[in-house]
């Protein structure tokens, strides 16, 4: 009986480390400056996962909080790896390790400018702060 109660616990441990946990979503959405009658953009962050380790990045036309990304209409970017941004005018500026295939049916006042960033370049920009100097936001 005991040896029975023990596998059984096993088992039941093994077999809840494969299953996704779906706890602790944190999303936060930002609404990009506009003027009057243009239409919004938005760049949307989700992080989730047992201990926070997945994360999605989406520039988006769509406020929804929900997660369902669509590359065809929204920048996307999957990953637990640090990025900036920021606006000058009508130009969105990301700072990024990846850079994402440009979706062809994104609508935008913004041009979108991803910018690649080495190792080196992001640790140059997190050292102290330095990312604050230029005006950008962390992601």
């Amino acid at each position: 009986m005991k040896y029975t109660v023990i596998i059984f616990f096993t088992l039941s441990v093994l077999m809840n480390i494969g299953c996704s946990y779906d706890g602790n979503v944190q999303t936060t959405v930002t609404q990009l400056p506009k003027k009057e009658g243009d239409s919004a953009v938005y760049i949307k962050k989700t992080t989730w996962g047992f201990s926070g380790d997945e994360r999605t990045v989406v520039i988006s036309n769509n406020p929804a909080e929900e997660l369902s990304p669509e590359p065809s209409s929204e920048y996307v970017y999957e990953g637990l790896f640090t990025m900036f941004y920021k606006t000058v005018q009508d130009t969105l500026y990301v700072y990024t390790p990846i850079v994402v295939t440009v979706p062809k049916r994104f609508k935008s006042i913004y041009v979108v400018v991803q910018k690649q960033l080495s190792n080196p370049e992001m640790m140059e920009l997190l050292d102290s702060g330095n990312y604050k100097k230029l005006n950008l936001v962390e992601l």
